[in-house]
């Protein structure tokens, strides 16, 4: 069998290292990733409090009633009793105020 030369022991020497630092490359930004998306407070990158000297007001509806109220992250749901006896769910964004969607609740 014949011997390999030296010049193609070089080059496959040298392939073998300039891959292996790829490698050690690509997953140092795999963990760069990883690292950066658990430490965001958010999928929005924002935070889930708004400021304390900047507080969110939101209107209800005249003569409604908060019944409930419940927090997830930058959303808040409240349960309203409206005039009529009915009642109402409203999720709001807890850190802009705005409505983010509202359900009727009606008996059946």
């Amino acid at each position: 069998m014949a011997k390999p030369s030296p010049a193609k022991l070089l080059a496959l020497k040298t392939l073998v290292v300039v891959l292996g630092v790829a490698i050690l490359i690509s997953a140092g930004f795999v963990a760069y990733g990883v690292a950066t998306r658990f430490s965001e407070p958010t999928a929005q990158g924002r935070s889930t409090t708004p400021p304390p000297d900047d507080p969110v007001s939101v209107a209800l509806p005249a003569g409604a009633t908060v019944l409930e109220s419940d927090l997830d992250g930058d959303r808040i749901l409240l349960r309203l009793r409206l005039p009529d006896n009915s009642e109402r769910l409203v999720i709001y964004d807890a850190v802009t105020g705005a409505r983010l969607g509202v359900i009727n609740l009606r008996a059946p």
